[in-house]
């Protein structure tokens, strides 16, 4: 649609195929170009024509978009992103595909980005969007409750965003609308309800991209999904469709170097070795690495007042202070381990651990177990996905005695 697009259709079609029970077809909406730009069909009533529906780009040139594509161009959203290659790669060419279009169109497209915590999944999608520049609708899936919700997230963004709204007609007493092209972005999305899954299919399915609402029925043939997780498995066990609707892109660990780079790139005056000795007491970890460089970085100033410290006094002052082991392990991660290892010696699920410490399982998975199930290189994690064997990074069993 054009900027000056804002139209209501009335008297849409009634007519469905044999079968189909009222079925939407949003190809009943007139979509031709005199009657989205002020043809003369009376049946058109024209909202205010100053309002945009989309965002509308100038179209680049093939050299253009290569510079935004390449990764060591300063141009592209991918400049300086370390690691990942694979990954950047396929969304490079998302990227590429979308830029020739004046719309930054990424037409009948679901991303779903697996891999485990601490491997950039946000991080670059959120490179990906930036690179769009379109319409961003950022939740995670506890906030979608509903059809509905997801509605109202949309509305609102596009509020927001300044761009219109228009109801375009009518089907079977609920609204029709089309949406602008634009990005729906849900981080732990396998935190949706089962019945919310369901709802979703025909909006993720290519042939209907239809989310029908209380109210509505919206074409999301031009809304890119997003959707990260952790856990794959969780979608897979409670409705294994709503999986096959996504193209999956996978992410790795990162490596204990790549980790180290990315340290070093949130504390560019630090000397290398002081990166590697906070990486190596964050279990590897990069989220939990940066922010023990913070806590590192106020400690040194700290010291600072009545001596001449290195940093190196100050990241040992704070491991001392917060009680980190030598393999990296603070006090609660190491009371979990032992708990683990006294009480379930020959394995442990998740009810285990929550009974143990007394926790639910989903404030467990964020708040302690990211840094004990996984490890660096494709070496043992301290505790596995799939709730058995509790392994020290150095390949330690720990037995009865938590030892």
């Amino acid at each position: 649609m054009s900027a000056n697009s804002l139209t209501k259709v009335n008297g849409a079609s009634d007519g469905c195929p044999k079968g189909m029970n009222n079925a939407l077809f949003l190809s009943d909406i007139p979509s031709t170009p005199s009657l989205w730009n002020g043809g003369s069909d009376p049946d058109i009533q024209f909202f205010d024509e100053n309002s945009p529906t989309e965002k509308v780009f100038r179209g680049l040139s093939s050299p253009e978009i290569l510079e935004r594509v390449d990764r060591s161009s300063p141009k592209s959203p991918f400049f300086g992103k370390i690691g990942q290659n694979g990954v950047i790669q396929q969304f490079s060419a998302i990227l590429a595909t979308a830029l020739k279009s004046s719309r930054h169109l990424v037409e009948k497209t679901a991303l779903l980005l697996t891999g485990p915590p601490s491997a950039g999944k946000t991080d670059l999608a959120k490179c990906l969007i930036r690179g769009l520049d379109l319409p961003t609708i950022e939740t995670d899936g506890k906030q979608i409750t509903s059809t509905n919700s997801v509605f109202e997230f949309v509305k609102d963004t596009l509020n927001e965003d300044k761009l219109s709204f228009p109801v375009l007609g009518e089907r079977n007493g609920k609204s029709l609308y089309k949406l602008p092209p634009s990005v729906l972005f849900i981080d732990e999305i396998h935190g949706l309800r089962p019945t919310v899954m369901d709802a979703l299919l025909k909006a993720l399915e290519s042939k209907d991209c239809t989310l029908v609402t209380d109210d509505a029925y919206v074409d999301c043939t031009n809304l890119l999904w997003i959707g990260a997780t952790t856990e794959r498995g969780i979608i897979l066990a409670n409705k294994p469709a709503f999986d096959t609707r996504f193209r999956k892109i996978e992410f790795d660990s990162y490596s204990r170097e790549e980790i180290v780079e990315i340290v070093k790139l949130n504390f560019p005056s630090w000397e290398y070795s002081e990166c590697q000795e906070i990486v190596s007491k964050s279990s590897y970890i990069i989220r939990e690495a940066i922010q023990l460089g913070q806590i590192v970085e106020s400690q040194f100033e700290l010291m600072s007042l009545s001596g001449r410290p290195t940093r190196m006094d100050a990241i040992h002052k704070v491991v001392e202070q917060i009680g980190i082991n030598e393999h990296g392990l603070n006090k609660t991660q190491m009371r979990v381990l032992q708990l683990l290892a006294k009480k379930h010696p020959n394995g442990a699920t998740y009810g285990h651990i929550c009974s143990s410490i007394k926790k639910g399982v989903e404030e467990l998975k964020q708040a302690i177990l990211p840094g004990l199930m996984f490890s660096a290189d494709g070496k043992k994690p301290f505790v596995v996905w799939n709730g058995y064997t509790t392994i020290t990074e150095e390949g330690l069993e720990l037995v009865k005695n938590g030892n």
